[in-house]
């Protein structure tokens, strides 16, 4: 706390000091009272609870030394080995070795497990699953568990590449033109729902949930057509058609080269050329930081970083962006201010200065137009248990699992940077 580079963080930008009481108090003085501050210190990164003896002289970390039921044995780029912690305080774990092994690609993931070679899979970040290979472990005799999502798919718009996304009735003509309830009943087998928010009601302060818009292809052709787009098959306004390129990667998303073609042949039922290139993940990564495209699917960070780490990463100004790919990826700068998807403009009440009144108003420039997915996960008794780009071993293979990450599809509204 109190270092620069992590002034994202309330906790930090705040941090005045901290002195020592005793061995088991420390107290911790703010400049002014810290937002969510609780919430802040349960990040896993990067804000660290470390034992001394996790460190070396000079305060560097040197190997872990935890408090949970595993001891790690060895890591490296390949796999991680945990033995059971016979001191451990709580419940012991019935089995006395894990082995998390790195399975970079999705196929030989499932094909793994399906071999029986690993036991469980998952873990959105880690290795999602797709709905498609959800339902296809459940036909294979796997039971598919489902849990809330907290990670959005975020559809955003870039006005400061593209002249026609300046203006606000071409997008919103954009996210009412898509269909996100067949998406959802089609492309995720009913695993996902329309989202008409950013953030998930599974995180704290995501505040009042809104339906999402339904598709009107007729109102999203009216829009065009009094924004000055007209003409057939494709929408054309002084000379130029309307095309738009929409920039996807299957590694960085699974599936969202698909979710991509059915928003192309929607797009093109009201005029609008969309041209969809697929990169791999490191251009998709590069582009996107670079502002190279004029629609781009983005992630929130979900839980325990949100609703604050992805305001922070889109809208303020001064925060550095380190981990492309996600919602960070994204110029601080804030785009053209739209009414949200149901027509309401959702203002703060007052003038109020306050930290959480300019979220809010982070948040009101992003317009949520998509999918709510589900994490599912898929186990059945007698095989095993897996988690996704990691594969762990039990020593008493009991059950087979599988998760499918269960991610958000929005579309924002305001996308300068």
């Amino acid at each position: 706390m109190g270092i620069d580079q992590f002034s994202w963080m309330n906790c930090s930008k705040h941090f005045q000091s901290l002195e020592v009481v005793d061995d088991y108090h420390i107290t911790v003085h703010f400049k002014e009272p810290v937002l969510a501050l609780m919430q802040e210190l349960s990040y896993t990164r990067p804000t660290r609870f470390l034992s001394p003896k996790s460190v070396d002289a000079d305060g560097k970390f040197k190997e872990p030394v935890g408090t949970g039921p595993w001891v790690q044995i060895s890591a490296d780029d390949t796999q991680s080995v945990f033995e059971h912690y016979d001191g451990y305080w709580g419940d012991k774990p019935t089995y006395e070795r894990l082995e998390a092994k790195v399975i970079p690609d999705a196929r030989s993931r499932v094909a793994a497990l399906r071999a029986g070679e690993i036991d469980l899979v998952g873990g959105f970040w880690i290795a999602p699953l797709t709905p498609e290979e959800g339902k296809q472990l459940e036909a294979a005799g796997f039971n598919v568990v489902v849990d809330p999502g907290n990670v959005t798919l975020v559809m955003a718009f870039n006005p400061d590449r593209a002249e026609p996304l300046k203006d606000p009735q071409v997008r919103k003509a954009v996210s009412i033109g898509i269909d996100r309830a067949a998406i959802s009943k089609v492309l995720y087998h009913g695993y996902a729902k329309p989202a008409g928010n950013m953030f998930s009601a599974a995180l704290p302060y995501a505040g009042k949930q809104f339906d999402a818009p339904v598709r009107d292809a007729a109102a999203a052709s009216a829009l065009l057509e009094k924004a000055g787009w007209t003409g057939s098959p494709i929408r054309s306004k002084d000379g130029k058609p309307l095309t738009l390129e929409l920039v996807v990667s299957p590694d960085a998303v699974p599936g969202s080269r698909v979710i991509a073609e059915v928003i192309q042949s929607e797009m093109k039922e009201i005029g609008i050329d969309l041209v969809i290139r697929s990169v791999d993940h490191a251009s998709k990564h590069t582009d996107m930081l670079e502002q190279k495209y004029d629609l781009g699917f983005f992630l929130t960070y979900g839980a325990p970083y949100d609703p604050f780490g992805s305001l922070v990463a889109l809208c303020l100004s001064t925060f550095k962006k380190r981990r492309r790919g996600k919602a960070g990826d994204r110029s601080g700068q804030s785009g053209p201010t739209d009414q949200c998807c149901d027509g309401r403009d959702r203002r703060p009440d007052s003038a109020d200065d306050s930290e959480s009144l300019r979220l809010a108003a982070g948040q009101r420039r992003y317009r949520a137009a998509g999918l709510r997915p589900e994490h599912l996960g898929a186990f059945q008794t007698g095989p095993r248990v897996h988690e996704p780009r990691y594969r762990i071993r039990h020593a008493l293979r009991k059950h087979r699992f599988g998760r499918v990450g269960r991610r958000e599809l929005c579309s924002t509204s305001s996308a300068s940077g």
